[in-house]
């Protein structure tokens, strides 16, 4: 479901933040927390979506996305983590099925 849904979900929230350095950061971070959970950290798919609303979701399989907004509101690492462990949270729960 979460990769029948992606590509409509890029379209809608104006696609993934192309900045390479960032969505890296964020995947790198993600992975580092996807790696002590129960959920195949390789399994987990980051996007930063080029928008300026402040959101953050997952859906199921491993799809997790967090705006250019909520990013940029972040004021340390350790705030993006808790964002996205949130959202690792969410997926290996179960909480979209």
């Amino acid at each position: 479901m979460g990769a029948q849904e992606h590509p409509k979900i890029s379209r809608q929230l104006c696609g993934a933040f192309d900045l390479k350095r960032l969505t890296d950061y964020v995947t790198g971070v993600g992975r580092k927390l996807a790696a002590h959970a129960e959920y195949p950290a390789n399994r987990c798919r980051f996007t930063v979506l080029d928008t300026p609303i402040v959101n953050a979701f997952a859906l199921p399989g491993g799809h997790i996305y967090m705006t250019r907004g909520l990013v940029t509101l972040a004021g340390n690492e350790a705030e993006l983590a808790g964002v996205l462990a949130q959202e690792i949270g969410h997926v290996m729960a179960r909480h979209s099925a």
